[in-house]
């Protein structure tokens, strides 16, 4: 029997959390490369937009939990440790990945960002979306915007994708509207104030 060290345990349990909040962020795909700011108390944010605009949110709480049976701690190899904390950090990263996407829908939503695309065939609805988001580009010209979508969604776009560049007419529609893109960020960028 291992004699009983309270300093040990308190640095194995701060590993433990560092793990698992590594690996949730990991796991919250583009979301896990959002900048982080901890809160350590309060029930509310506010979010101050470039323009001026104020919104004050409520935090929500993600929790998780994983149970290990008496008999279980003889026998838990570190392997089978690591399991357990990667499923914690599983289940932390699907609530928060939800939470992410439900403010992102309302928010984009107050803001008028959302195109219905009922009536729309998926060409329109996908030249609709790209007309009302900001998109940045790479020095050489190339595009560095990432478009999220699951599973179905991403299929339909490789059919629009396909579409696009098989018609004549809507590859212009789409060269026309990416240089009318890149002119607005070349003047965005041009007109940032530089911190220094």
């Amino acid at each position: 029997m291992l004699p009983n060290i309270a300093s040990l345990k308190t640095e194995l349990q701060a590993a433990f959390y560092q793990y698992v909040a590594i690996q949730s962020r990991r796991r919250c795909g583009f979301f896990g490369e959002v900048p982080m700011h901890i809160i350590h108390e309060g029930r509310q944010m506010k979010l101050v937009r470039e323009d001026g605009s104020m919104e004050t949110r409520e935090l929500r709480s993600a929790s998780a939990q994983v149970q290990i049976g008496l008999k279980e701690t003889k026998t838990l190899t570190p392997e089978s440790r690591l399991e357990k904390l990667d499923q914690l950090a599983s289940d932390m990263a699907a609530q928060m990945t939800a939470h992410f996407f439900q403010m992102l829908d309302q928010t984009l939503l107050n803001s008028g960002q959302v195109v219905e695309g009922e009536n729309l065939s998926a060409v329109e609805a996908f030249f609709a979306m790209l007309e009302k988001v900001e998109i940045g580009f790479n020095d050489d010209g190339s595009t560095n915007s990432t478009i999220i979508a699951g599973p179905e969604a991403a299929e339909k776009l490789k059919q629009v994708e396909a579409q696009i560049i098989s018609d004549p007419d809507l590859k212009i529609r789409m060269e026309s509207l990416m240089e009318r893109k890149w002119e607005a960020w070349r003047v965005r960028e041009a007109s940032r104030e530089l911190v220094g």
